[in-house]
């Protein structure tokens, strides 16, 4: 169970109980269409702020790490995200490589284009290829990347869709492929650091409810 300030869909009360005992079909608000760039810009702002400072990024970069290993000396990596938004945790994975030394390019897929405009606009010097499209559909222009994760992408399908995505991303990747929802585990820890950050806001992610 978690309090979530209160909205449209609550009875008057000032906070919403929401139940997490059973998942969520419905659609997400950033699923709609015609949302303005605005809006969207907002809410990828407010993403990398949860990655940042709820653990996101790092789940993502020890995901990278563990399959570093199987790197060839002197290959330089393509590593992909599906589902990739705003960009952040590519940019993320940039940071930690370069300051290790390891040469990478990326590869950023969205089927909204006005994630890919924001990514573009945010990261325009970043090894990055965007790429506006279903992931499905991608098709790679030099071989397969050697990384492919998606990270709080998994909310968006169903059951068999998800299972479609594993087959997909193990058999489109040359090294391996992870899945970086896990974030959940640093959550109790990062709540704590959170509340005693100096903004003490409290944030509503508005076009990101209805996850799970």
């Amino acid at each position: 169970m978690l309090l979530q300030p209160r909205d449209a869909n609550c009875d008057g009360s000032i906070f919403c109980i929401v139940n997490f005992s059973s998942r969520s079909y419905q659609p997400e608000i950033l699923d709609e269409d015609n949302i303005p760039f605005e809006e969207i810009k907002l809410n990828m702002e407010e993403l990398d702020f949860i990655n940042t400072h709820l653990g996101g990024h790092d789940i993502t970069i020890k995901g990278v790490r563990k399959i570093l290993s199987q790197r060839p000396p002197q290959k330089i990596l393509t590593i992909a995200e599906i589902g990739c938004g705003g960009g952040d945790n590519l940019a993320a994975i940039e940071r930690y490589l370069n300051k290790n030394s390891i040469p990478v390019q990326f590869i950023g897929i969205d089927i909204k284009k006005e994630c890919i405009d924001y990514a573009r606009e945010k990261f325009p010097r970043s090894p990055v290829r965007w790429i506006v499209s279903d992931y499905k559909d991608v098709h790679w222009e030099s071989g397969k990347p050697d990384i492919i994760f998606s990270s709080l992408f998994c909310h968006h399908f169903r059951e068999n869709e998800l299972i479609w995505m594993l087959k997909w991303m193990k058999n489109e990747s040359d090294l391996g492929f992870f899945i970086g929802n896990g974030f959940v585990e640093h959550f109790e820890n990062s709540v704590a650091r959170l509340k005693a950050h100096p903004c003490q806001r409290l944030f509503c992610f508005r076009m990101s409810r209805h996850k799970g």
